[in-house]
């Protein structure tokens, strides 16, 4: 069961990077690469994860350091551009955009503030990427109608008000 659940949590987290990477001016780096998403034209490269606990701690602490090392040396391609952490379902549904300081496996010390390093939440990261405040909203009430449509069948959801109370739950306006 949790090996299903991380498979589909990655789906998950692949299915995002997709959709921002098809977004003008983005471009999705695909699975293997330094970074999720790159933006040359906003100067913006991004680590995607579908869920705030996707990473342990000390994992974060090296993706502070993966994403440091792109945009601090002067020899980087991607030399001061802002990065960003992304995490697209946030341990609680307040949006945020602030330092990525997660604390170092060595010293328990956090990772110093870095204006150029950052942690967001999904609502905010798609708002970034599209310029529309609510567009992760806007996909999420999209999804049920593209899925029939591809698969021809109508399919027996819950009404839209259920569906767009679990969304504020996981996502503040």
């Amino acid at each position: 069961m949790r090996e299903a659940q991380k498979t589909l949590q990655n789906h998950v987290g692949e299915f995002h990077q997709n959709i921002l990477g098809a977004v003008k001016g983005w471009e999705n780096m695909h699975t293997g690469s330094v970074v999720d998403l790159v933006s040359d034209e906003h100067k913006v490269v991004a680590e995607v994860k579908n869920k705030h606990n996707t990473l342990s701690g000390g994992k974060r602490s090296d993706q502070y350091s993966n994403l440091e090392k792109l945009v601090m040396p002067k020899a980087s391609r991607y030399h001061d551009y802002t990065s960003y952490f992304v995490t697209i379902i946030p341990r609680s549904p307040e949006r945020f955009d602030r330092f990525f300081t997660p604390s170092e496996k060595e010293t328990g010390a956090n990772c110093p503030e870095n204006a150029l390093i950052r942690e967001i939440d999904g609502a905010s990261f798609y708002q970034i990427v599209t310029g529309e405040k609510d567009a992760l909203a806007q996909l999420f009430d999209i999804l049920p109608k593209v899925i029939e449509g591809i698969s021809g069948e109508k399919t027996d959801r819950p009404d839209r008000a259920a569906l767009g109370a679990y969304f504020r739950n996981a996502f503040a306006p």
